[in-house]
């Protein structure tokens, strides 16, 4: 049986990794797989279809990771370091916005402080620092000012 991702409504949030809060934001359809990218896709179609939608914060597999090819049974696999890796990130995260996991909330709430906190290369580079898809994130390369313009995505 093929897992439903969360419809955003209350009941039902988008469940979504802390430290992923940043990835959407900086994603431009590259990804682990093409099965992967679609979800990414629809993930944030999703985020923008409405102002009503809600996420429910993380540090264990979410929506995303669901179709990710080194999700194997709900635990990073890509590399002997990425389960540690993988929840220090979603650690600062959750620290530095001051929610706890398992945290329900309106996801423009959520995006507008996340980006008020991870606005600065400080606090960018305490989650970003190993992360392989720098050359590819519009989120890191915007604070970092390595593109101008960049690429915006609608968060309601």
């Amino acid at each position: 049986m093929l897992k439903k991702t969360g419809t955003g409504d209350f009941s039902n949030p988008i469940k979504i990794r802390a430290h992923h809060l940043l990835c959407i934001q900086g994603f431009q359809g590259y990804g682990y797989s093409r099965e992967f990218e679609e979800n990414m896709w629809q993930i944030i179609d999703n985020l923008n279809a409405t102002d009503l939608s809600y996420v429910k914060i993380t540090s264990e597999c979410d929506d995303i990771c669901y179709k990710c090819p080194h999700n194997q049974d709900n635990t990073c696999n890509e590399s002997s370091l990425s389960k540690s890796h993988v929840v220090d990130m979603d650690r600062i995260v959750l620290e530095k916005i001051r929610v706890d996991e398992g945290f329900i909330g309106k996801s423009s709430v959520i995006f507008e402080k996340v980006n008020s906190i991870f606005n600065n290369i400080k606090n960018l580079q305490e989650v970003c620092s190993k992360c392989f898809w720098h050359s590819k994130c519009i989120y890191y390369q915007k604070i970092m000012n390595l593109t101008s313009p960049p690429y915006q995505i609608n968060y309601k």
